[in-house]
């Protein structure tokens, strides 16, 4: 099980591996996807989750009200959110573990994260499935050249394109 998922990761590759590992030893050793501040349609992005899992609703307004002003409601009386929903799905699983973190550690006294509120740690911790994606992206690529290419040229297609592309930045 564990190989599988390895695979899945970095394609049985060495040196896709080594990218992989460096990728996550620098999103863990920074501040996530997000820089540990949502912005943009990241943070729009990012308002699905708690809309969904906390106040059961697609609707903007009471997770964004601030945003209500600028927005306008739509003719349901909903407001509406800018970003596509695309992202979420990969987030969610990371989001509902980042909750459960989240409960776990004030319940033992670590630290107190609230749970439906906007804070880095649950950015950081949606940001997980964006950083697992873009991985089994990378992968995939390398698979994906390695049928056409030599090995060589398969690495040196993939990996040239993951750190040149935003994934790492």
């Amino acid at each position: 099980m564990t190989r599988k998922i390895l695979r899945l990761f970095t394609a049985g590759d060495g040196a896709i591996a080594l990218v992989a590992v460096a990728i996550v030893v620098y999103y863990c050793s920074t501040r996530g996807i997000f820089q540990g501040k949502a912005s943009g349609d990241g943070y729009f992005g990012f308002t699905y989750l708690p809309g969904l899992f906390h106040y059961h609703t697609f609707d903007f307004a009471p997770n964004s009200s601030f945003w209500v002003r600028y927005l306008g409601h739509e003719k349901t009386g909903h407001v509406a959110n800018p970003c596509p929903i695309g992202p979420i799905f990969f987030w969610i699983p990371f989001y509902l573990l980042g909750l459960g973190l989240a409960a776990l550690s004030t319940l033992l006294g670590i630290a107190k994260i609230a749970l439906f509120e906007e804070s880095p740690f649950h950015y950081w911790m949606a940001g997980l499935g964006s950083l697992a994606a873009g991985l089994v992206g990378v992968a995939l690529m390398y698979r994906l050249l390695a049928r056409h290419l030599s090995v060589g040229a398969a690495r040196f297609g993939a990996i040239g394109a993951t750190l040149e592309s935003p994934l790492v930045w």
